[in-house]
Parts: structure tokens; sequence; C-alpha cells
């Protein structure tokens, strides 16, 4: 198996540390590996935006109530 070496930001760490409480993974090896098998491709096919055609259509008019008091105002 090959070994790598990784440095992760004190945040980083600090989440790493919070999913592996809740996920009871063991170790930030397997969470690493965890996260690359379920997340990996979801990444590579969202890292960059995509150009699209948006169409933005006018709101509708709003009906405007308007209220009869029995005084005229």
């Amino acid at each position: 198996m090959t070994q790598t070496r990784i440095v992760l930001r004190g945040g980083v760490l600090e989440r790493c540390q919070h999913l592996m409480e809740i996920t009871q993974i063991a170790s930030l090896s397997e969470l690493v590996n965890v996260m690359f098998s379920r997340y990996g491709k979801h990444l590579e096919l969202t890292w960059e935006v995509q150009p699209h055609e948006v169409t933005v259509s006018s709101p509708e008019p709003a009906e405007t109530a308007r209220i009869n008091y029995p005084d005229g105002d």
C-alpha cells in the first residue's frame, strides 16, 4: 500500500475530527478514503461551473386590491 502524507489546516482538521466522531470512522486515512470514494465523482463533475443560458421572465404584474370604505376615503 502506498503511503502519502497530507497537511490539513486547523479548521479542516477540526471538521475531520467531528466527522470521525459522527461516523465512527477510526482514522483520518479512512475518512479521506470514504470521502473520495463517495464524493470524488461529484467533485469532479461539479468543480467547474458550466455556462448555460438562463431565461429570465418578467414577473406578472401584481393585482392591486382596492378597498372601498363606507365614508368615501
